[in-house]
């Protein structure tokens, strides 16, 4: 291969090169496991250069979001301007969905840096890093606007404390046999869809279901930061990545599935016990925590 990071030997002689993939970002609806097409909107943090305001659970910064560069079904991030190039180098990226049909995540990815990319370019043979390798597909939760088939059976969930809605919980459901059955990602009004698909219809109707929530530290809502930046709040979460470009490709961790608790959340002492009609979209009463 050549030795010009803008030009590539290959079969079909020498071809420009018009850019090189730091991160592709591949949504996924976690209900259907299919690409989320339509009306997300993807963003690269970054500083606003503003003062950091210190709260008790930590620090919060303002940032602006840059939105990513669209290329059905991904969305990509190219090496260049902004993109970090040292050791170790990490972006942060925001997942939102205006219409509320998904919850909104924020993910640091490390990144496969310029170096890393380019140096087959100039040794042979050096480990060629896929593009599979710089490739994420993130699972997304249903959010409180998530339009759901009939029959389907599920929760519509509101979690408060001292009536104030509770910012980003995460929720699981138990079954009486001790299996987990469903997870959530609340939003930031405190609602939370879990949808239930592994219920029989025979047996006992309703169904008694344990839903175990856990909590963040979070900003009081009222904060002056998430008057500027509404999603300063919401837990970012880091994604392994494969140590090398010949190891397997990192894709089905619990934290990509959306199934791992975010760190510094707390497990709440106490599981909400809900009677769920098969079937059935289920609207029970506030879950009120102490």
């Amino acid at each position: 291969m050549s030795t010009n990071r803008d030009e590539l030997t290959t079969a079909a002689g020498k071809v420009p090169v018009a850019h090189r993939l730091a991160l592709a970002v591949w949504p996924v609806d976690a209900l259907t496991s299919r690409p989320v097409s339509t009306g997300i909107r993807l963003g690269l943090e970054r500083p606003l250069g503003i003062p950091v305001v210190q709260q008790s659970n930590g620090l919060h910064q303002l940032r602006r979001t840059s939105p990513l560069e669209s290329t059905y079904p991904a969305v990509v991030l190219t090496h260049g301007r902004g993109v970090p190039t040292g050791p170790g180098a990490t972006v942060t990226i925001r997942i939102v969905d205006p219409q509320g049909r998904y919850a909104p995540r924020r993910l640091t990815v490390p990144l496969w840096v310029l170096g890393e990319v380019t140096g087959a370019d100039k040794v042979s043979p050096s480990p060629y890093v896929p593009a599979v390798h710089r490739t994420i597909r993130p699972w997304l939760l249903p959010g409180p606007a998530c339009t759901l088939p009939g029959g389907t059976s599920g929760l519509r969930l509101r979690i408060v404390r001292a009536g104030v809605p509770v910012r980003w919980v995460r929720a699981e459901v138990w079954d009486s046999a001790g299996q987990r059955i469903a997870w959530g990602h609340g939003d930031e009004h405190g609602q939370v869809t879990l949808v239930i698909d592994n219920l029989a219809a025979s047996g006992p109707n309703p169904v008694p279901l344990a839903v175990r929530i856990y909590t963040p530290g979070g900003l009081p809502p009222s904060n002056p930061v998430l008057v500027r930046d509404p999603l300063a709040d919401l837990p970012v979460e880091t994604l392994p990545r494969a140590a090398k470009p010949t190891d397997p490709v990192v894709s089905n961790d619990d934290v990509t599935l959306g199934l791992a608790v975010p760190a510094g959340y707390r497990t709440e002492p106490q599981d909400a016990v809900i009677n769920l009609t098969v079937g059935t979209l289920t609207h029970p009463s506030d879950i009120e925590l102490h």
